[in-house]
C-alpha cells in the first residue's frame, strides 16, 4: 500500500493550502522504489526522519523537533533505540532517492576564453577570487590569501533573463596560522583549508558578484558543501547549494539544501530542505 506522508519541511515556500495534509507511516517492511515515487524532497525527509523518531532520537533541529513532539507516538530519549535492520536499509533506500532528486545538475558551455573547471589563468583567477571583498560573509576570515589558492568556475544559463549567464565560483586558499607565512608553514596544523562559493553574473570581460552560496574551513571539521545550477520545480533555472556537518557528539549529519531563483539581479531563496541523516545504526 504506497504511504502518505506530508511536506512539512518548506522553510521559505508555503505549503499548497489545497493538498490534504497527512501524518507519515512507519512500517517494518523494505520499502519500494514504488513506495517513493512521486515524494518530494521535503516528503523524503519527513519519511526519513520519522524513522529516527520512531527510535526516540532527538532533533536538534526546531522544524524536526516541533514536528515530532505533536506526535502522540513520539517518546525522545536520550539514549535511542538502534535501528532495526530493516529500518536501516529503509533511511539507505529513502536517502539514495533524494540525492538523485538533487543531483541533477544542469550545465552551460563557458563564453570563451573561460572554460569549465580550474581557472589556470592567473589574471582571471585572481580577478574572480577579489569578487568575494564584494559580499559580506559570515565566516570573517578575510579576503582569500595567495597561499595555495585555487579558482573553480562552472558555468550556467541567464537566470534572469538579462543577456548575462550566471556562473558559480569555488575559491579555495590556506589561511595561514600561529602568525606564520605561507613559506614558513611547518604541517597542516599552521592553516586551515578555507573555501567560499559564490554566483556571479557577467561575461569573461566584465562580472559582477552576486551572492554568496557557502563557505567552509577547517575549523569546522566534518563540513562538506557544494552548489550547482538545476532547474526548480515549476520549470525555471535556479541555484541549489548544501552545507552538511558531522555532529561530534552523534556522528550524525545534519544541514540543509537550499533552492535559489534570479529576480532582477537578486538571488531568492526559494525552499530549504532540511537533512538530518544517514545517521549509523
Amino acid at each position: 500500500m504506497p504511504l502518505l506522508f506530508c511536506a512539512v519541511l518548506l522553510l521559505a515556500q508555503v505549503p499548497d493550502a489545497g493538498r490534504p495534509a497527512f501524518s507519515p507511516l512507519h512500517v517494518d517492511r523494505l520499502l519500494t522504489n514504488t513506495d517513493l515515487e512521486g515524494r518530494s524532497p521535503e516528503e523524503l525527509a519527513l519519511m526519513r526522519n520519522t524513522i529516527y523518531a520512531h527510535a526516540g532520537r532527538t532533533f536538534k533541529n526546531p522544524k524536526l523537533r516541533d514536528y515530532f513532539v505533536t506526535q502522540p507516538w513520539y517518546r525522545p530519549t536520550v539514549s535511542p533505540n538502534k535501528l532495526t535492520a530493516v529500518d536501516a536499509a529503509n533511511i539507505r533506500t529513502i536517502a539514495a532517492q533524494e540525492r538523485a532528486l538533487a543531483a541533477k545538475p544542469i550545465t552551460a558551455t563557458c563564453p570563451a576564453p573561460w572554460t569549465a573547471g580550474e581557472v589556470h589563468d592567473p589574471v582571471l583567477a585572481n580577478k574572480l577570487a577579489v569578487l568575494t571583498r564584494k559580499l559580506t560573509w559570515e565566516d570573517g576570515y578575510g579576503p582569500p590569501g595567495a597561499c595555495g589558492r585555487k579558482v573553480e568556475l562552472t558555468c550556467g544559463p541567464d537566470l534572469d533573463g538579462d543577456g548575462l549567464p550566471e556562473a558559480i565560483v569555488m575559491v579555495t586558499w590556506k589561511l595561514v596560522l600561529n602568525e606564520r607565512t605561507c613559506a614558513t608553514i611547518r604541517d597542516d596544523n599552521d592553516y586551515w583549508n578555507t573555501t567560499r562559493i559564490f554566483l556571479v553574473s557577467g561575461n569573461p570581460q566584465k562580472q559582477k558578484a552576486v551572492a554568496p552560496l557557502e563557505h567552509k574551513s577547517d575549523e569546522f571539521a566534518g563540513t562538506r558543501i557544494g552548489a550547482w545550477f538545476v532547474r526548480m520545480r515549476d520549470g525555471r533555472m535556479g541555484v541549489a547549494s548544501f552545507h552538511i556537518a558531522e555532529a561530534s557528539d552523534s556522528g550524525c549529519d545534519s544541514g540543509a539544501t537550499t533552492t535559489y531563483a534570479m529576480e532582477r539581479g537578486k538571488l531568492r531563496e526559494m525552499e530549504t530542505r532540511i537533512d538530518e541523516a544517514p545517521c549509523a545504526p
